[in-house]
């Protein structure tokens, strides 16, 4: 739960389907415990901010990296038959857009860099064990329940500056591009990657397929929130890519995947669901 909220998962724990274990991901005892009968292991665990990790790499190092590493090595252990691992646009760096999957990968900050390292290490424990992998790599995910805090993303930034009634902040001058995708259509990919044969040992990027400047996404906001506020630039941030989105064209043909939020919808709901809950938020353990 160290960028999580128990309330997120609250309702679903009263199911017999769902067991909550609170622990590591990377606790090779407790792992020990779980894993034995498990057929997938869907590894979404990770410090997913760049600025963090430029900050601090040696966090991003030590929990996507080493963790996925660790975790990896207890689906062997554990004869998990297949492991979905969470990746990020963030790894294929200033390629030109739209990014392809079978693009070099050019990671520019640490986060980028740990992503890199546990796709290849996906693709070795495959190699290696007859572990089956598979390779999904998110775009800017939003959406319901999206963690607050220092280092969460602009939409969250954005739907609380409305709130408080202050200015929306955009970093550079604000033409920076970006491939948001509703969370909903993530778990949809998920699904399908689980479920799919033709997903093993392959690739997908997992996104929208349509970019949208930060300028852009400042006036959405502003529209949904029904009231003209400013909008201020501040200085570009390191390690910054400046335009990201992706071709979805893999993931449209083999896993059936076809995202339905719109973003102006999705801007909207997401920003309702905020106003009713962000006192909830704020005020997590």
């Amino acid at each position: 739960m160290s960028n999580g909220n128990l309330r997120n998962v609250a309702g679903h724990l009263k199911s017999q389907k769902v067991e909550l274990v609170r622990a590591d991901f990377a606790d090779s005892r407790a792992l020990a415990e779980l894993l034995p009968g498990s057929d997938v292991v869907v590894h979404l665990a990770a410090l997913v901010s760049v600025t963090k990790s430029v900050a601090d790499p040696e966090s991003s190092r030590r929990t996507n990296a080493e963790g996925t590493i660790k975790l990896l090595d207890q689906c062997v252990i554990n004869g998990v038959k297949k492991f979905i691992f969470a990746s990020s646009a963030a790894v294929y760096g200033e390629s030109n857009p739209p990014l392809k999957e079978d693009m070099s990968c050019k990671p520019l900050s640490p986060y980028a860099a740990s992503k890199v390292a546990g796709e290849a290490y996906c693709h070795a424990y495959a190699n290696s064990y007859d572990l089956e992998t598979v390779i999904l790599r998110f775009m800017n995910v939003y959406g319901p329940r999206r963690s607050g805090g220092p280092y969460s993303g602009v939409m969250t930034k954005f739907a609380e500056a409305l709130q408080q009634g202050k200015g929306l902040m955009i970093y550079g001058d604000g033409e920076q591009e970006r491939d948001f995708v509703h969370v909903s259509d993530v778990v949809s990919s998920i699904a399908a990657a689980m479920t799919n044969p033709k997903a093993v040992g392959e690739t997908f990027n997992i996104g929208s397929g349509v970019p949208t400047s930060i300028n852009g996404l400042a006036e959405l906001f502003i529209s949904a929130g029904g009231k003209r506020v400013p909008i201020e630039h501040g200085p570009a941030r390191k390690a910054e890519i400046k335009a990201s989105y992706a071709d979805i064209s893999k993931a449209r043909g083999v896993l059936e995947y076809s995202p339905t939020f719109e973003l102006r919808k999705g801007v909207g709901e997401y920003l309702t669901w905020y106003q009713e809950n962000c006192e909830i938020q704020t005020n997590a353990d």
